[in-house]
């Protein structure tokens, strides 16, 4: 299984569902592994406490059994008489009583195989009854030296808080020689003070070697008092890793009981076995399938889609080498949408081209044209048969046409006329259909052309050449009609010969009644009984401009040398230099003179 034959997209999923399912395992493995370590180490805990409380027991009952032989000692009838007068120690007390004194104390010695001797120490007799014999307080230290038992019998002593009250025992350690003992002294006490005390001598060695014989480990023991004062301790080199205190049930003490720190019993690598390894290793093995499947799953519905995607677009088949599945679906959309522009661009193309041939079909009249009809709603031409159309064709002059919005001018100079179509035959020749408004038949249409190439020639410095088609009908028969007489007229103008003493006549007529408010190219067609189209042609030719300039030109000079010399008003001016209405001349004014009237007026008036 090679990643890379799957895209980006998929690897990346791959990756973080195999991060995660590793992530998982290990905390899953972590979680088991510090259970595990901590039951053990509870377990080992536990174990250190069993053992403590079975030591605790033993110790108990160890005391006890001393404590209870004691007991029966100091109860026994010639102890109590050795304790109470000189008198009765010297009446009874003979050598045979002697002996058998000393069989009785050896009777107890079975008590504990680590009990060395046992005596009553009297003490204003200064005298030690042993199992061995009786003895002076120097005998006894000498047997005690001579039989390895090292114990100073000086050091034997009662505290005055234990003088009125039996004892039951108290431990001391004595070093003497390098050898330890331990010494158990309970006192024989009458009503008013202690006159004996009696001393059992354990020999510590063996004494540790039975304990240590109760605990499972390498334990150490100490005895304390409720002051926290040592009592008895097994040796010098207690382990202090570990420590159990528990409260002697026989005794106003406690034994601090310590054990080997537990993790030391822990076995770190004992959870790494055979058996740990494989399942880890399965678990992992595992969250690596399992990865791949879901990451599998989770991209298919995207190849699902990338294979449609690619369908459409036709690109090379899933997957990408170098790019991500989103960036080649990104990819696909932008081709996608280039290709939906690409087509969008083209059907407007065809529908303007098909547009453009159908109305030059209604143009030309062509006879097939009849059953394109049905799909002129779909074109969007809506000629009614109610309406008279006029058709107008607009010739730029210059070497280099400019694009002109013509519809936008005729709608700017004359609002009432409204422009149908605007078909552009060449970069340098348009033709308009223009609507005839019912309410004004006869519309000025040569004023509105003039207008038109004044607007053009200032906004676009372009020359405009405009012939006006009358209308002929209504519909779309009307338009085919417009567009041939006017062609019509186009072919006879052109066929005409040059009639320049009619047009030196027009200029000098322009000239001399460029101040009435009738002037236009219709007056002057009707007066030379020639079409319109041939009398602006005249005028162009004979003064180099064409109609509509040229009499602009002369009125507003007329009219700024009223405005210097006389004090007329404007409307009284606009009036006088042929004007219908104020509001025309101003506008004329200002868009030939780049001024207001009345601005030029204040900067050119004589008094």
């Amino acid at each position: 299984m090679k990643l890379k034959n799957y895209g980006k997209y998929f690897q990346h999923n791959m990756r973080l569902f195999t991060t995660i399912f590793i992530l998982i395992c290990v905390a899953v493995t972590s979680f088991y592994l510090y259970n595990s370590i901590h039951y053990q180490l509870d377990m080992i805990k536990k174990d250190y406490g069993n053992d403590a409380e079975r030591i605790s027991l033993e110790l108990d009952n160890k005391l006890t059994r001393i404590s209870n032989v004691m007991n029966d000692i100091s109860n026994l009838t010639w102890v109590k008489k050795l304790t109470t007068s000189s008198d009765v120690f010297l009446q009874e007390f003979t050598a045979l009583k002697r002996l058998e004194c000393q069989e009785a104390l050896s009777q107890y010695l079975s008590i504990d195989s680590s009990v060395m001797d046992i005596a009553i120490y009297i003490k204003d007799r200064e005298l030690v009854v042993s199992q061995k014999g009786w003895f002076s307080k120097p005998e006894y230290r000498s047997y005690l030296m001579t039989g390895r038992c090292d114990i100073e019998p000086d050091r034997i002593y009662e505290t005055a808080e234990h003088r009125n009250t039996i004892e039951s025992f108290v431990t001391m350690d004595y070093n003497i020689n390098s050898k330890k003992n331990i010494v158990m002294i309970k006192n024989l006490v009458e009503v008013s003070s202690p006159t004996a005390s009696l001393i059992i001598i354990l020999n510590k060695e063996l004494f540790n070697q039975s304990i240590s014989k109760l605990g499972s480990e390498n334990i150490g023991l100490e005895v304390l008092n409720l002051s926290e004062e040592p009592l008895f301790y097994t040796s010098q080199d207690i382990p202090q890793e570990y420590e159990i205190r528990l409260a002697s049930k026989v005794l106003p003490a406690y034994y601090r009981i310590t054990y080997p720190d537990p993790s030391s019993r822990f076995n770190q690598y004992g959870f790494l076995n055979f058996t740990f390894l494989a399942i880890l290793f399965s678990m992992l093995l595992l969250a690596v399938l399992v990865s791949f499947l879901l990451s599998l799953y989770n991209i298919r519905p995207l190849q699902q889609l990338m294979t449609k995607i690619n369908g459409f677009v036709g690109d090379t088949p899933y997957p990408p080498s170098k790019k991500t599945e989103f960036e080649l679906i990104e990819d696909s959309f932008a081709s996608l949408y280039a290709q939906k522009q690409d087509l969008q661009d083209r059907i407007a193309e065809n529908y303007n081209l098909t547009r453009k041939y159908a109305l030059m079909l209604i143009l030309f009249g062509d006879t097939n044209f009849a059953e394109w009809v049905q799909h002129f709603d779909m074109l969007d031409i809506l000629f009614t048969e109610d309406q008279k159309y006029s058709v107008w064709i607009l010739s730029q002059k210059q070497e280099a046409p400019v694009e002109i919005n013509f519809s936008a001018m005729l709608s700017e100079l004359h609002p009432q006329l409204v422009c149908t179509e605007e078909i552009e035959i060449s970069s340098s020749q348009t033709i308009l259909i223009i609507g005839q408004d019912a309410s004004n038949p006869l519309q000025d249409y040569d004023q509105t052309a003039e207008w038109i190439k004044s607007l053009a020639l200032q906004r676009y410095n372009a020359l405009l050449e405009i012939q006006i088609g009358n209308t002929c009908g209504p519909g779309i028969m009307g338009i085919s009609q417009s567009y041939h007489s006017l062609a019509k007229g186009t072919e006879q103008t052109e066929t005409e010969p040059p009639y320049r003493e009619v047009g030196n006549e027009i200029v000098q007529y322009i000239n001399e009644h460029y101040c009435d408010p009738d002037m236009s190219l219709k007056d002057l067609s009707a007066r030379w009984n020639l079409s319109v189209p041939t009398i602006s042609r005249l005028c162009k030719e004979t003064i180099g401009v064409n109609f509509l300039d040229y009499l602009t030109t002369l009125r507003l000079e007329r009219a700024k040398k009223l405005l210097q010399e006389t004090s007329y008003s404007i409307a009284e001016i606009a009036q006088m230099v042929g004007y219908a209405s104020e509001y025309s001349f101003r506008r004329a004014f200002q868009r030939n003179e780049n001024c207001r009237v009345q601005n030029w007026h204040r900067g050119n008036h004589h008094e």
